[in-house]
C-alpha cells in the first residue's frame, strides 16, 4: 500500500470505534494532514475484513463453554434482515455470526454449525423460540451421554436475565451498525459485519474480561 500504515490502521479504528466514514476523514486530515475520501476509507475497509477474515477463520480459540445465542433484526438496503450471534460467557468470543433474510430453523442451524466448529459447548443459553427445536436436535443433541450438553432454554423475563450478555452486544452492535451507509445489499452488508467480528474478538478490549477476547 503506498499510503501510511498509520494512517491506514488508525482509519479502521476509527471506524469500528464508531466514526462514519465522512467523520473518518476529517479525523485523519486533522491527526496526519493526510485528505482521504470516503471511497478509499470504504475500499480499505473491505479489502482488509477479506483478508483479516481469511487468517482468522484458521485460528482456534480457547473457549470457556458455555454459549450464549440470540438474533437481532437489521436494516440492509431498507430490506429487514436478521443478524445471528453466539457468544461464549468467558471469553466475550463471538463464535458464531450469520446475516439471514429469515428467521427460520434452517437460519439456525447454520448458526449453531458455524459455533460447532470452533468448539462443543458443554451449555447453550437461548431463549424459547421454537425455531431452536429442530436446530437443537440436527447439530448439537448426542445420545452419547458424556457429549451431552446442558440447553438453558427461558422465555419472557427469565430470557432477558439469563441472556443479557448477547442482548448487550446486540446494543453494541447496533450502535455501530447506525452509521455504516455500506449496509447497501446482503454482500456488501456481510463483509462490513466480518470486519465488525473481526474487529469485537482480535482488536477491541473487552470491558470485563479486560483484554481482547481472543
Amino acid at each position: 500500500m503506498r499510503t501510511n500504515t498509520k494512517v491506514i490502521v488508525t482509519s479502521l479504528n476509527l471506524y469500528y470505534g464508531g466514526l462514519s466514514m465522512r467523520k473518518v476523514a476529517e479525523q485523519i486530515e486533522n491527526i496526519f494532514e493526510e485528505h482521504l475520501s470516503q471511497s478509499t476509507i470504504h475500499y480499505w475497509i473491505h479489502k482488509f475484513a477479506r483478508l483479516a477474515k481469511d487468517y482468522v477463520d484458521t485460528l482456534k480459540p480457547k473457549l470457556g463453554g458455555k454459549y450464549h445465542h440470540d438474533e437481532t433484526g437489521i436494516k440492509v438496503g431498507g430490506e429487514d434482515r436478521y443478524f445471528w450471534e453466539t457468544i461464549d460467557e468467558d471469553t466475550r468470543f463471538i463464535v458464531a455470526n450469520l446475516l439471514s433474510e429469515s428467521r427460520s430453523s434452517e437460519d439456525a442451524i447454520k448458526a449453531f454449525r458455524q459455533a460447532l466448529e470452533k468448539q462443543r459447548p458443554n451449555t447453550l443459553f437461548t431463549d424459547g423460540s421454537f425455531t431452536y427445536d429442530v436446530a437443537y436436535n440436527k447439530v448439537f443433541y448426542s445420545r452419547v451421554k458424556a457429549l451431552r450438553m446442558e440447553w438453558v432454554r427461558n422465555v419472557g423475563i427469565d430470557a432477558r436475565k439469563t441472556n443479557n450478555m448477547i442482548e448487550r452486544k446486540h446494543r453494541t452492535l447496533k450502535d455501530r451498525t447506525r452509521p455504516m451507509r455500506g449496509l447497501k445489499n446482503d454482500a456488501s452488508a456481510k463483509e462490513l459485519l466480518d470486519g465488525y467480528i473481526i474487529n469485537y474478538n482480535f482488536c477491541r478490549k473487552h470491558s470485563v474480561v479486560k483484554t481482547t477476547s481472543a
